[in-house]
């Protein structure tokens, strides 16, 4: 796998002294924390913490980026028809998920209607890159799926605070287009903390500042999501808060034994001026969090609960124009995600079950990226004992409805280290957008903490455990989650388009890949020949495969067919059309996108 090298520029915000210290040593101040957010949009300062941090941002420019142009799609007439071909049931959300039993839950659309699912036997790939993350697009090959982790950033972290204060737990995180800057939310205790970076590597103090006050709160959860196509009834920015004041109510039930803390919502036009839109009451538990589906353009509620034989899991709950809806007490929650069987339990604590600590979603090209948060032990009392993280990893699950989820691989794309001294010792969190894409790679962003061991001895503490938190990031390659690995034949299910896509692209690694295109009675269609597709070769996450008599894919719009790829040596992450040279998949970018 190609990993491009970062030239990566480390510096610290340190919390207790209100300090970000560049590369260098030298020392900007952070304004403090309790200082009111500005009452109107406030571009953040061009300047950065230190002389030898502005020459890092100097020569590690990036280049000049592309009109900013918002991903949009258009909504199909039918409500419960998705843009894949995928059609959700009339009881939508489902309720057949149990919460009583460890196995693995069924993702329906991956199997067909004669195999009890509900495959749609046709997929349309209008919109985004077709990834391989699971066999959706796949009728048979013999080729092998391979997972891919993220690498970790030479220098990290690139964001570090003392005191048990800072909780990205799970923030914001994106790359505005607009701006040209990268934006970080988080939480400091009852605060929402703003910041800003050219590179998302060096960063801004001028730009630090609280957007916004929430009840007095201890260990809040704060979840930010950005719409980019916002409109009267859906804002820019939404945020959700799940505060802890000291009260909480206890749902007792036959299944149920749910700690409910109060939820509160804010949206925003601008990310820096808030508004509430409304208090849902005692909703949730600790690590609530907020997603934002934008193929059905619908906000789901990701609510932490606990069943009796279950100690974390999550229920769902989804709303639609979020500033029009006028009847929050009515929503009822319906059972979600768990950890099943197939997790795997870390090697330290092989007596702890695994459980899902936390969810949070982003749509990149055609599918939610769910980033799993997986809670491998030790127990609370034992962490806060010995002032040692909780070790959580992120894991990647993929949904193509943004209901169900698939995870075929358990290893985690980014786990605790676990050692002594070290900044991700453990509680990784996610930040809540998953990744950004700069370049031709993606960039996960995450929170871990070294912990405090000078303060252990108090088991129902966490001023131990949940001490010093930064923030670093690790890479991927651009679609990088799972591919095709081998030599052989990938043969696609029934495919169609109906936008005006003329051209074939790959992301792929290989010593070659052609395709040939069949009809759906799986005759050749003259000029799609595999005699007559010139060979890929080479290393490329956006390579176009043209036909030697220049074919035009437009030829097959509005028809099914399918694709026959024939790969030597090679990894194979996806596929798509396109009617642009440059290969513009009209997909979802995550938190955004930087070109370089």
């Amino acid at each position: 796998m190609l990993i491009s090298a970062f030239s990566i520029r480390m510096c610290t915000l340190l919390l207790a002294s209100m300090m970000l210290t560049g590369c260098n040593g030298t020392n900007a101040p952070l304004p403090d924390e309790t200082t009111a957010a500005p009452t109107e949009t406030t571009a953040p300062s061009d300047t950065t913490g230190s002389a030898d941090a502005t020459r890092a941002s100097e020569t590690a420019a990036p280049a000049e980026p592309k009109p900013y142009a918002p991903v949009t799609i258009e909504m199909p007439e039918d409500p419960n028809l998705l843009y894949n071909g995928i059609r959700l049931p009339e009881v939508w959300p489902p309720e057949n998920i149990s919460p009583k039993t460890f196995s693995e839950i069924d993702v329906p659309y991956l199997k067909t209607a004669e195999e009890g699912g509900t495959h749609p036997g046709t997929v349309d790939i209008d919109v985004g890159r077709q990834l391989f993350v699971d066999n959706f697009l796949i009728e048979k090959t013999d080729l092998t799926a391979a997972q891919h982790k993220a690498v970790e950033a030479d220098c990290n972290p690139v964001l570090s605070y003392s005191g048990s204060t800072y909780r990205t737990k799970h923030g914001g995180f994106f790359y505005n287009a607009e701006k040209q800057l990268f934006e970080h939310f988080w939480n400091s205790g009852n605060k929402l903390m703003y910041i800003s970076s050219k590179d998302g590597i060096t960063w801004d103090p001028d730009s630090a500042y609280p957007v916004l006050t929430y009840p007095q709160a201890s260990g809040a959860y704060a979840s930010v999501v950005l719409n980019e196509t916002p409109d009267e009834n859906n804002p820019r920015y939404v945020c959700v808060v799940r505060y802890s004041n000291g009260s909480w109510e206890k749902i007792l039930g036959p299944d149920k034994d749910h700690e409910h803390y109060n939820t509160i919502v804010y949206y925003s036009d601008n990310g820096q001026t808030w508004k509430k839109l409304t208090d849902l009451g005692p909703t949730s538990g600790d690590a609530t969090s907020f997603i934002y589906n934008p193929f059905r353009q619908t906000y789901i509620f990701s609510l932490r609960r606990s069943y009796s034989n279950i100690n974390r899991a999550r229920d769902y709950i989804e709303v639609t124009d979020i500033l029009n809806y006028n009847d929050f007490t009515s929503l009822e929650p319906v059972f979600w995600l768990r950890a099943d069987s197939k997790d795997l339990r870390d090697p330290t604590q092989p007596g702890f079950k695994p459980e899902v600590y936390s969810i949070s979603a982003v749509a990149y090209e055609s599918i939610m990226l769910g980033a799993f948060q997986v809670y491998l032990g030790p127990s609370n009392s034992d962490s806060n004992l010995t002032a040692i993280p909780k070790i959580t990893n992120i894991n990647l699950g993929f949904s193509r409805d943004g209901f169900y989820y698939s995870r075929p691989f358990r290893e985690p794309i980014i786990e605790s280290s676990k050692e002594a001294d070290t900044w991700d010792r453990g509680y990784l969190h996610h930040v809540n957008n998953v990744c950004v894409i700069v370049g031709d790679e993606l960039r996960f962003y995450y929170s871990g903490y070294r912990g405090d061991q000078t303060l252990a001895g108090d088991k129902n503490s966490t001023r131990g455990c949940m001490s010093n938190c930064s923030l670093g990031y690790a890479t991927m390659r651009r679609d990088g989650f799972v591919s095709m690995d081998g030599s052989g034949e990938l043969l696609t299910r029934l495919l169609r388009f109906d936008e005006v896509n003329d051209r074939l692209f790959i992301n792929a690694k290989a010593k070659s890949l052609r395709a040939e295109i069949l009809d759906a009675d799986g005759n050749v269609i003259p000029g799609f020949s595999l005699n007559e597709c010139v060979p890929f070769s080479g290393d490329s996450t956006c390579a176009e495969l043209t036909f030697e008599n220049g074919a035009n894919l437009g030829e097959l719009r509005g028809t099914e067919f399918r694709i026959r790829f024939i790969a030597e040596e090679a990894e194979f992450y996806a596929f798509w059309v396109s009617d642009t040279e440059d290969g513009e998949s009209g997909g979802f970018l995550a938190g955004g996108y930087l070109a370089q």
